[in-house]
């Protein structure tokens, strides 16, 4: 499904460059939670261990290990709507780590709050998507995503207890489009450390 011009938060300035077609973003959209993070880990091109894009380590859009970076580190509140964006521009398939690129939700609000449902409530309206070859703008509006083509959509099953959602998996394409495919997990709500993601 390709996308039209698609607004996410307020925000006027942020890391990410506008105008430059990127073959992930990643979208993270809730209302009335005061402050959810998105996370992005993946190989860490031959060192030990996985990158982790998060609000204390934003990432490097240009370099290794990540070729991804958080845009804004953004919260919300009652009646109000956030969101936040993390941009790939190169995915990497690494002979030494072959495993997938994870896409993570941790509720930091309520981080210490092990029978949280915030996550999952409908009310919330928690949803992550996946675009390949799109771009952002930025105005008097706010930050939005235009073009590209919307690969994946995730909401959270709702009623279920926990501060983290590992909702996505990505899989690079060694050929043609980079990304291959895309797993969801709408079920995958616990109380996982965000250092474990």
């Amino acid at each position: 499904t390709r996308s039209g011009r698609i607004p996410i938060y307020t925000a006027t300035s942020g890391l990410l460059p506008t105008g430059v077609t990127m073959p992930g973003l990643l979208a993270l959209t809730w209302s009335n939670i005061e402050d959810l993070d998105l996370h992005l880990t993946g190989p860490n091109s031959g060192l030990p261990g996985r990158f982790h894009v998060q609000y204390f380590e934003v990432g490097n859009f240009n370099a290794a290990p990540y070729f991804a970076l958080l845009d804004n580190d953004n919260s919300a509140g009652p009646g109000l709507s956030s969101g936040e964006l993390i941009g790939v521009s190169q995915f990497t398939i690494s002979s030494t780590d072959p495993s997938n690129y994870r896409v993570s939700v941790k509720n930091f609000t309520d981080e210490s709050l092990t029978t949280s449902t915030r996550i999952s409530d409908p009310a919330n309206d928690v949803r992550l998507r996946l675009f390949e070859g799109a771009q952002i703008t930025r105005g008097a509006a706010g930050t939005a995503i235009v073009g590209g083509t919307l690969r994946a959509e995730v909401k959270p099953a709702p009623g279920l207890t926990g501060n983290s959602w590992k909702a996505m998996e990505i899989t690079p394409s060694a050929t043609g489009s980079p990304i291959g495919s895309v797993s969801t997990f709408p079920d995958a709500i616990d109380n996982t450390p965000s250092t474990d993601f």
